[in-house]
């Protein structure tokens, strides 16, 4: 049996990079898969197939880890979808990347919102479904 039979996993920003990376794992391992992008939806549809060919369930889903409401949608939609939610990995992030004295305030509120604000929406949000 596979370690994550019958489980399901939440993955933000999963598409591509890392987060793909960690979508691939879970499927091999038998979970069913919550895909979340923001933008590139053609990557989306990619990661969705190949995950698809892992034997793995997938819920794709389009949403933006900087909107509260948005991350709380994804939840509900895995939860609609699947009936529980097993695993949540906030793998979405971004940042600016520039010496300190050159960010700016707005720079610094997007990274915190997607970064850490998000963290605690979709946690809070994921425990009824646990």
């Amino acid at each position: 049996m596979k370690r994550f039979q019958g489980k399901v996993a939440v993955i933000t920003g999963s598409s591509r990079g890392i987060g793909r990376a960690i979508a691939e794992h879970f499927a091999k391992e038998g979970a069913r898969i919550v895909l979340n992008f923001v933008r590139n939806e053609e990557a989306a549809r990619e990661t969705e197939k190949a995950l698809q060919a892992l034997g793995a369930e997938v819920l794709l889903f389009q949403a933006n880890m900087g909107n509260p409401k948005e991350a709380q949608d994804l939840i509900a939609a895995a939860g609609k979808e699947f009936g529980k939610v097993n695993i949540l990995v906030h793998n979405a992030a971004l940042g600016a990347f520039k010496p300190v004295s050159q960010l700016r305030i707005n720079q610094w509120d997007l990274s915190m919102d997607v970064n850490t604000k998000a963290l605690l929406v979709l946690s809070q949000t994921t425990l009824p479904w646990m």
